[in-house]
């Protein structure tokens, strides 16, 4: 083999070795201490930031949708969805804190003395209400029109068990989006690098590690101040339902397990480009 084929197969090696370790930082980021301002570097990306600052949106098994910033800080909380009234088979339909309608248990729709189409829904004491015309307010809940049953099933009493598995869904979509977030992240940082190569560009891997670590580890911030909201909402569930809060505590566990599930999916990644 002559020296020039060997010199492009050692630079062909170099360049791939390099993206990957690109894909690496983001995969490894949390494990390594940021000691410095993202911005500082005057890295500033307005796409990167985007991702880093927009924060989630956490939906609640009780219709709830809570948006949260970067710091994890609600900024909004919206109620969509069909739920039931309290104590009787009737339903309403509520979109963005509103009532549009309301329906019975086989989902037609009807009037109701007390309960109108544009009433507003609120979350009150962990609870969603709706706000009554006459001052009062009725509780509604998560519900599922359908055939009339000739034996309604009484409501069991909430357990552990029932309390976490109405959050599963819950944290499977902040999962999900956290997710697209760092595959974001990743695929900027291999557009801007093509990029730079492609208009035969010099590239500076001091300024790839300083945007993508800081990157890298201010979503992984912004990822576990929206976990920490997500689990001060479950833990109130059963506290307020009787039990310690502490029982909460397998989700954080699951949680760590993804994540490090997550950066390794990302390393066999960056191994596996040639």
């Amino acid at each position: 083999m002559s020296k020039s084929s060997k010199g492009k197969k050692k630079r062909k090696k170099l360049k791939w070795f390099l993206l990957s370790f690109l894909v690496i930082v983001l995969a490894v980021g949390g494990y390594i201490l940021y000691e410095f301002k993202f911005k500082t570097y005057d890295v500033a990306d307005k796409q990167v930031d985007a991702i880093i600052d927009e924060g989630f949106t956490l939906a609640l098994p009780d219709g709830t949708e809570m948006k949260v910033d970067a710091e994890g800080k609600v900024q909004d909380e919206t109620v969509s969805g069909k739920l039931k009234l309290e104590n009787e088979d009737v339903y309403v339909v509520i979109e963005n804190n509103r009532i549009v309608k309301v329906i019975d248990v086989s989902g037609q729709e009807i009037t109701h003395n007390t309960v109108k189409p544009n009433l507003t829904v609120e979350k009150k004491n962990n609870q969603v209400v709706v706000l009554t015309e006459d001052g009062s307010n009725i509780t509604v809940k998560p519900g599922k029109p359908g055939v009339t049953e000739s034996k309604p099933e009484p409501e069991q009493k909430p357990t552990v068990a029932s309390i976490k598995g109405k959050y599963a869904s819950s944290f499977s979509a902040l999962q999900s989006q956290a997710e697209s977030k760092l595959y974001g992240l990743v695929g900027l940082a291999q557009e801007e690098y093509s990029n730079k190569k492609g208009k035969g560009e010099s590239v500076s891997f001091g300024y790839f590690y300083n945007k993508y670590m800081g990157a890298a580890s201010g979503m992984e911030a912004s990822t576990d101040a929206a976990f920490e909201s997500l689990m001060a909402v479950v833990e109130s569930d059963l506290e307020n339902n009787g039990f310690n809060k502490s029982y909460a505590a397998s989700f954080r566990t699951e949680y760590e397990a993804t994540k490090e599930s997550l950066r390794s999916q990302l390393y066999n990644k960056a191994l596996s480009m040639k």
